[in-house]
């Protein structure tokens, strides 16, 4: 099976352009949602790899709740960084609430 494919069965919530992943290790990530279509960048996912570019990949977390952050802060930049990816704050704002009410709630997606 192909790590795309693996890295796609593993997503347990969507947030705008990010992913909540829990790892086959057990470990959560929060990445860019891009990731899927590039099989190397999956690779260094899947396998916990040390290969990062900062925006695309994170590390792998223990706790669910550090991922969420990760991703909380990852939309955060979006908003202030206005367009940068083509997102206005009124398109991102609803991810933003969905991953801070996520944080807040065990077992929310």
């Amino acid at each position: 099976m192909s790590y795309s494919k693996v890295l796609k069965k593993h997503i347990k919530g969507r947030y705008g352009n990010w992913l909540l992943v829990q790892l086959p290790s057990g470990n959560w990530t929060g990445v860019w949602g891009a990731v899927i279509g590039i099989e190397e960048l999956c690779e260094a996912v899947v396998t916990g790899s040390p290969r990062f570019d900062g925006d695309s990949l994170a590390v792998n977390y223990s706790r669910r709740n550090d991922a969420l952050q990760r991703i909380i802060t990852g939309i955060e930049r979006e908003i202030i960084h206005d367009g940068k990816h083509g997102h206005t704050a009124e398109v991102m704002e609803p991810f933003l609430r969905k991953a801070r009410l996520a944080l807040t709630s065990e077992g929310a997606k």
